[in-house]
């Protein structure tokens, strides 16, 4: 009896196992590729739709479905080889299986790719990693600090290049003055340092050394209208976040310039990042070009619509529930 033979003796199990088998290895591919880091501006319209939450769950679960089911047809194969009499560690037997069972394989392989290209990180050119080993603050009041190159830029639409001669930055909404600032002017105002953790919900974090200017500093410049209850954070490539505004008038928060006492380079947000102390990576807004002030208590930003947890606390919900 051929190997092929035996393996199907038990048609229906059979038959099911690999429905299950390619269709947990179907969801899990699909989701790691709308979660891959260089694909989320493209899915991000899509995303509002399917929850971060029922996104992240899917992808894992069924991840680890298919791996699971995975193990289980490569055990019955092996003892349905072993019923026949046939070797099971020679390459010869393994070849004589037939093509419908290689485009399983093909699909697993894929699976394992996008998940680790979901992982990827895009590191900073070369030279640009060795000017910052020899120029950036590593260890600050005897506290010992990460590295620039140690942050990952997962941004939705990658680097932002902003020409600083027709930079400005919008402080609009609710407010008596709106302003429209030169980074000059930015940094005209009063000059704060604090050594801040970055927490992303892909699972890394860095500790950095952060000067900036108050964002209530500038919210008083324009002076906030009484019925405004939120910040609205505005980027140079489209991402929003928001925030309460008692979050910014209670708190220190910085609008960050500086990373370990240099200037922020194009991958990390210059001009401006919103050093969001106390939150998760996705309300850490780079490339700043507009703070809004709203009375939108209801408004969701850019990964928050995907299901986010909105405040973004830390200590809190990564989602919403």
């Amino acid at each position: 009896m051929a190997i092929n033979d035996v393996i199907m003796s038990k048609n229906t199990i059979r038959r099911l196992l690999n429905a299950a088998l390619i269709a947990f290895g179907a969801v899990a591919m699909i989701t790691g590729v709308i979660k891959f880091v260089g694909l989320h501006g493209f899915f991000s319209e899509l995303l509002v739709y399917f929850p971060a939450r029922f996104l992240n769950t899917a992808h894992d679960w069924s991840g680890t479905a298919a791996v699971i089911l995975a193990a289980v047809a490569v055990f019955a194969y092996w003892r349905a080889a072993k019923s026949a009499g046939k070797p099971v560690a020679s390459p010869k037997t393994l070849f004589r299986l037939e093509p419908r069972y290689w485009w399983l394989i093909g699909l697993a392989l894929l699976v394992v790719v996008m998940t680790a290209l979901n992982f990827r990180q895009r590191p900073l050119p070369s030279s640009e990693i060795k000017r910052l080993a020899a120029t950036e603050i590593r260890d600050y009041k005897g506290e010992k600090l990460s590295s620039i190159a140690d942050l990952q830029e997962n941004s939705i639409k990658g680097p932002q290049h902003v020409d600083i001669n027709s930079y400005k930055l919008g402080i609009t909404g609710l407010v008596n003055t709106p302003r429209q600032l030169t980074y000059d002017q930015v940094l005209g105002f009063a000059k704060y340092e604090k050594v801040m953790d970055l927490h992303c919900v892909e699972g890394w974090s860095v500790r950095l050394l952060w000067e900036g200017v108050l964002v209530r500093d500038l919210l008083a410049d324009a002076g906030v209208k009484p019925e405004a209850k939120v910040v609205i954070l505005h980027a140079v490539d489209g991402y929003t976040s928001a925030l309460p505004l008692d979050y910014f008038m209670n708190n220190d928060i910085l609008l960050g310039y500086k990373m370990n006492g240099l200037p922020l380079l194009p991958e990390r947000g210059f001009p401006f990042q919103l050093v969001a102390e106390s939150k998760w990576g996705y309300k850490w807004v780079k490339w700043v070009n507009e703070i809004e002030l709203s009375d939108d208590v209801n408004y969701r930003g850019t990964w928050e619509k995907a299901g986010y947890s909105n405040n973004g606390d830390y200590s809190g919900p990564m989602f919403e529930r």
